[in-house]
């Protein structure tokens, strides 16, 4: 619905969206705060500024259009007053950066994007891989860190985006409902994938989410959930082979599989039995 300067019934609308906001996240006296207003006239975003009942200054955007308002809401006499302010560049761009998000989305508000860990800035990324990545908390942590902070290059990392991860840090709730799913690739190919959530100082890491290079899931851990079959070239289940090393899980090796070639095919297949999986590893074809 589309919010007219004219319209009561739009103003209420708008000041409602923004009260039920409001009583979710509670505000500090003289923050910068974002209230989503999509479509708002002046006078309706003035408005919505001011139900915020606190003190601070205030973005009022409009996703769909990517546009900006700002006002400060200062004492005046026994109530408030908005009066308004310029938008800061990293605002805007921010803003652009949901629109972006919204458009790419289909208005869902999920982003998705690819980002190699060679870039990062983040000791031992660059010589990693998913398995040495699952064996290393301090590597996983410092990297869900460092995807909080925007602070890298990939396919979709516009500035726009980049702003937006980086500016939600200090303006409250202006990508409350925003989330990525960023898929880490480390130089061997094989990946992991986190959410991050603008705004939080930290990313997650999906748990399962680990993948050779052909896209082969990397077990986690020893348990059921790991149990089935794997088949495709040893060079890329090497990996699958060197995780279930780290975790002790035993493998039985058919004839030539030990040490097959990288191109040859291979089939592992593991079972949970007796609270331990245990697995083997067959060539199917040179």
């Amino acid at each position: 619905m589309k919010l007219g300067s004219g319209s009561s019934m739009g103003r209420r609308i708008a000041i409602a969206v923004a009260l039920v906001c409001s009583a979710l996240i509670a505000l500090p006296a003289n923050a910068d705060v974002g209230v989503r207003c999509d479509y708002c006239s002046a006078e309706v975003a003035k408005e919505a500024a001011l139900s915020e009942g606190i003190l601070g200054k205030f973005y009022v955007f409009s996703v769909p259009e990517g546009s900006v308002r700002a006002f400060i809401v200062e004492q005046a006499g026994g109530g408030h007053a908005a009066r308004p302010a310029q938008v800061p560049e990293d605002v805007r761009l921010a803003v652009t950066g949901l629109k972006e998000v919204f458009d790419n989305s289909g208005g869902s508000m999920k982003g998705t994007l690819d980002v190699y860990a060679a870039d990062f800035s983040v000791p031992g990324a660059a010589s990693a891989n998913a398995v040495t990545f699952l064996g290393n908390s301090n590597l996983r942590a410092m990297m869900g860190d460092h995807l909080a902070q925007g602070a890298y290059s990939g396919p979709g990392m516009t500035t726009s985006v980049r702003a937006l991860i980086q500016t939600s840090t200090h303006v409250l709730r202006l990508a409350s409902t925003t989330e990525f799913t960023i898929t880490v690739r480390f130089p061997d190919g094989s990946s992991v994938v986190y959410d991050v959530k603008p705004g939080r100082s930290v990313a997650d890491y999906v748990e399962g989410s680990a993948r050779t290079a052909n896209g082969q899931q990397i077990p986690e851990t020893n348990s059921a959930a790991y149990a089935g079959t794997w088949i495709g070239p040893a060079g890329d289940l090497d990996l699958v082979l060197e995780q279930l090393r780290q975790l002790a899980i035993p493998v039985a090796f058919g004839e030539g599989a030990a040490h097959p070639a990288p191109s040859a095919t291979i089939a592992i297949v593991c079972w949970y039995v007796d609270g331990s999986l245990t697995c083997t590893s067959d060539k199917v074809q040179e």
